[in-house]
């Protein structure tokens, strides 16, 4: 038996429970989570907090995957994975923990891969010679190396992880803190780093009092519980000094009254045996040293230093390395509230929505509905954290072009707000032509030493290239000593300051356009839609994916968690929605005050610079010089030899006899629940000489059902099941039959209704074919017509507000043009809405008005294909999608879905729109597009939900006379 406390007992909605249990005997936490997925998840949880860039966190996660003390072999753990019925295991670094994750397909699989999972993760072997092969070493001609070296070097000077570390490291100022330190490391902090250095990492933070094992799944506890225990006791013994203390806090009783008092306790205590005597834990004992456990100043994220604030706001200018001078960056960010302050959290949260979320939002109206287009895309998002931060980002604003009517904007739109001048803003250039990243102090209007030494940590480089190691496999031997060479990479694009481009006003837009806001009365009624629309994806996010929803607030909980009420707080969030949805204008706008308008602020602007795309160009040139003069090319030859023996070692296949250490998991024995589907049609490909009338007019409805082993061997669940889906479908077989275009209905038990209207496009002309992308963009961001009556853009997206959940318009399965991506069955536009069942019929109006029915303007079709075509001059020069956009060149045909979704081909059609003469082309042949690609006979629908509920098919044949 397990000597496990039960902590937390919590149910949820969607018939959700989640059980927290604590080791008496090493501080492990485990979090059980019942869903009816056929899946298992497990997130296997460590508290890591940065001390320095070496990137030592992430570095970890790396070098774990490659081989423990019972199984040291790389390559091992997935293999094994593979014959448990998972694709594999995979991880992530963030800022404040490292979680490990598995899926399976059933629980044999789980159960088998579980304890070795662990022995990975908790007792790795991190040899030397991995850490050279994995994170860092020096390779042919001096160049640095390394995967993790590698990974980090795609990702430092890219423009939003620029800003995101200037925002961290100026918003959590103080230098004990961890949140201001590169989890992944900085290039110069990998070079200076070695494997003694992760081993001590190693020791302070993988430890069992660190650890959570949060499992979701439909699994008996006891089995679970069972394998951890038993991992537990060999790992204690391998590492005693993660034992904890043997505290005396049983209670002991005779077989006469143990039943009582378990039926007194109501099963909120936990069983054990020891010999003949029973004995059952003091419930409020096990929770008081839970509580010392988790509120103990050594656990990490508990020092005060991790929440300091800086006094003032801040201007700060950066620049990343570009080969245009098209577009940039701007961020404003705030600091929140805490943690355990989940009422306020989730206010700020869907304040923010309401100002940003869609293009009818005050923020997102200013800045992309106006005739200059200021950005392709703005977001707000909020980092959870001790004590939260939140930002308005602002992508894509252009470099190059001025505000045309930039003496009138300032005017009519207050640019440099009258609280700022209270605060009397004073810029402070620190430009000393070394540096030339640009800081604003506002507040202060002298120079802060601190700050400006602060300032100069930020930037790409710390000007010295210090302590690059060798490829010995020898820790803290034949390291290079510093260098006084320094190499100054932040370089101004232009010499000449310019405060008329957008990228040095659309924050004071900004701040203007919340001040107007404040200053107005709000749209209550818009706010407690959004309260509403986000509580019902709450709500749908717990019914089709709770593991992801849930995992996220556990390991927040985890981590922040100071008291045992804070589960419950963070998950039953039911009674925090019903209380804002109650909450009058006056909470709202104390929020707004509060939390952002009388609040320091941290501004970051990152600009373009070709400049410093040649200083890091030449500066890792200089960096090769001087490790080829260090060493000389014989030894450099010599330490690549080493490193390429390393390799092959490494990836040596593991044993035979290590492969057999797990039975393969019996996909018989996975259950999965059965799903009924109703159609009107059968696989065309079955009738290929006939037309569709033909098909649909001798076709009738089929039920394709699930025969798995648990229904088969249930004979009253299977004849049960078999009789209501005869009923429903005699219920449905004449609706059915009415309509003339294929429909599929698929049953589950669920609240919600999911309608995918799946469109053809195969047959488009081969000329309107390249404005399919730009038509996906229009989708639901155009004016309709009803009754002969146009409706404008901002108010038929309030009402799809009302009224759904979430919508959207895909290439293929899951993929979108924005992206520059198409999913399978590429040649499908799929268009989805997603509401509540009791709202179906409406949602099926304004998805009919949504494809039917849109009124395309020149007006609304310049601003829309302004901001796509600099969100395409911004994605441009990402690698990333520079290799999918030759990916996609190589694998398909120009013509088809997935090569006109590419990024080059959309560039070829929305370059049209710089010379406005176009425009009118284009509108013209985006009016033919849909007129060709929105007729009935290129269309089928799904309808997911519950379907014995729907009284509702009456309604599509209404419009089966649409061409």
């Amino acid at each position: 038996m397990y000597d496990y406390v039960r902590i937390n007992s919590i149910k949820l909605e969607q018939d959700l429970e989640v059980e927290e249990y604590y080791s008496l005997d090493s501080g492990l936490r485990i979090i059980l989570n019942k869903t009816k997925s056929p899946k298992i998840y497990g997130f296997f949880t460590l508290l890591t907090e940065a001390e320095n860039d070496e990137g030592l966190p992430h570095t970890l996660e790396h070098l774990i995957f490659l081989g423990s003390h019972k199984y040291p072999y790389k390559g091992l753990l997935d293999f094994l994975a593979y014959k448990c019925l998972s694709e594999g295991t995979n991880a992530w670094t963030a800022i404040d923990h490292t979680c490990y994750t598995i899926e399976t397909f059933g629980i044999e699989g789980f159960c088998n891969i579980l304890p070795i999972y662990l022995d990975f993760i908790l007792n790795p072997t991190l040899e030397n010679n991995m850490f050279l092969s994995e994170v860092h070493h020096i390779f042919e001609n001096g160049t640095h190396n390394g995967v993790v070296y590698s990974e980090m070097k795609s990702i430092e000077n890219n423009c939003e992880n620029i800003v995101e570390r200037t925002v961290i490291t100026n918003l959590y100022p103080s230098k004990k803190g961890g949140y201001r330190y590169e989890t992944g490391g900085t290039l110069e902090g990998l070079r200076q780093t070695n494997n003694n250095r992760v081993r001590e990492y190693f020791k302070k933070f993988y430890k069992l009092n660190n650890f959570a094992i949060i499992i979701f799944g439909n699994f008996k506890n006891d089995v679970i519980l069972d394998i951890i225990h038993k991992f537990e006791e060999y790992h204690l013994e391998l590492n005693p000094s993660q034992k904890k203390q043997k505290i005396d806090i049983n209670n002991y009783y005779n077989d006469q009254n143990m039943n009582d008092l378990i039926k007194e306790e109501n099963d909120n205590i936990c069983l054990n045996k020891e010999g003949k005597k029973k004995y059952i834990y003091d419930i409020k004992k096990c929770k008081e040293l839970f509580l010392k456990d988790i509120q103990s100043n050594n656990r990490p994220w508990r020092r005060p230093e991790n929440i300091e604030k800086r006094e003032g706001s801040l201007i700060i200018k950066k620049y990343y390395p570009c080969n245009n001078l098209n577009n940039g960056q701007v961020t404003i960010a705030w600091r929140g509230c805490p943690w355990e302050d989940v009422q306020t959290k989730l206010a700020i949260s869907l304040l923010g929505n309401y100002l940003t979320d869609l293009t009818t939002s005050p923020v997102s109206k200013r800045l992309l509905e106006d005739k200059e287009t200021y950005c392709s895309s703005l977001d707000f998002s909020l980092e959870d954290l001790k004590e939260n931060y939140f930002s308005i980002d602002i992508y894509d604003v252009s470099y190059k072009y001025k505000c045309h009517k930039i003496a009138n904007a300032m005017n009519d739109h207050n640019v440099g707000t009258n609280m700022d001048t209270q605060k009397g803003i004073t810029n402070i250039n620190q430009n000393d032509h070394q540096n030339d990243d640009e800081k604003y102090n506002q507040h202060e209007v002298n120079n802060n030493n601190d700050d400006d030494h602060h300032h100069h940590n930020d930037d790409y480089c710390k000007n010295n290239i210090k302590n690059i190691p060798c490829n010995n496999t020898q820790d803290n031997k034949n390291v290079l000593k510093p260098s006084n060479e320094k190499c100054n990479i932040n370089v101004n694009p232009s010499n000449t300051r310019n405060d008329n481009i957008k990228m040095n006003v659309v924050a004071d837009i900004t701040r203007n356009c919340l001040n107007e806001v404040y200053e107005k009365p709000l749209n209550m009624d818009r706010l407690k839609n959004i309260i509403k629309r986000s509580y019902l994806q709450h709500l749908r996010d717990l019914e089709t994916s709770p593991h992801y929803l849930l995992n996220e607030i556990l390991i927040k909980y985890f981590i922040y968690g100071s008291n045992i009420c804070d589960l419950e707080k963070c998950l039953n969030l039911k009674k925090i929605y019903i209380q804002l949805l109650n909450e009058d204008e006056k909470y709202w706008k104390d929020i707004l005050k509060r939390y952002i308008l009388q609040n320091d602020y941290v501004e970051v602007r990152c600009y373009p610079s070709v400049k410093k795309a040649k200083k890091i160009e030449s500066f890792e040139k200089k960096l090769i010089e001087m490790e080829q003069q260090k060493y000389g090319m014989e030894k450099l030859n010599k330490m690549v030899e080493n490193i390429k023996k390393i390799k092959e070692n490494i990836e040596k296949k593991p044993p035979k006899g290590s492969i057999d250490i797990v039975e393969s998991a019996k996909p018989r024995n996975v259950y999965i629940e059965g799903i009924t589907v109703f159609r009107n049609f059968k696989s065309l490909m079955n009738e290929p000489n006939k037309t569709d009338e033909q098909i649909f007019a001798n076709v009738k409805a089929t039920i394709t059902k699930d025969d798995n082993q648990y229904n088969q061997n249930n004979d009253n669940y299977s004849n049960n099941s078999s009789t209501q889906n005869f009923r429903l479908l005699k219920k449905l077989t004449d609706d059915l039959k009415r309509i003339i275009f294929p429909i599929q209905l698929s049953n589950i038990y669920s609240n919600f209704v999911c309608i995918h209207v799946l469109i053809n496009s195969k047959n488009i002309d081969k000329c309107l074919k390249p404005y399919l992308p730009l038509l996906s963009y229009l989708m639901f961001e155009t004016d309709i017509v009803v009754n002969n009556k146009n409706i404008k853009c901002e108010n038929f997206i309030e009402e799809m507000i009302r009224n759904t959940i979430n919508y959207d318009c895909n290439f293929g399965l899951g993929e979108n043009a924005k992206n520059f991506k198409a999913g399978s069955l590429g040649n499908i536009i799929c268009i989805q809405i997603v509401g509540l069942l009791e709202n179906y019929e409406k949602l099926f109006d304004l998805l009919f008005l949504s494809i039917f029915k849109m009124n395309l303007t020149l007006h609304r079709l310049e601003i829309i294909l302004k901001s796509a075509y600099q969100n395409l001059l911004q994605k441009k020069n990402k690698p990333k999608t520079l290799v999918i956009n030759l990916e996609y060149a190589l694998r398909y045909m120009k013509n088809s879905n997935s090569g006109l979704v590419s990024i080059g081909q959309q560039e070829l059609i929305l370059k049209l729109i710089e010379n406005k003469n176009n425009l009118l082309d284009v509108y013209n042949k985006l009016n033919l597009l849909k007129d060709e690609l929105f007729n009935l006979k290129n269309i089928a629908l799904i309808l997911v939900t519950r379907v014995n509920l729907l009284n509702i098919l009456t309604k599509a044949p209404k419009h089966n006379n649409i061409k």
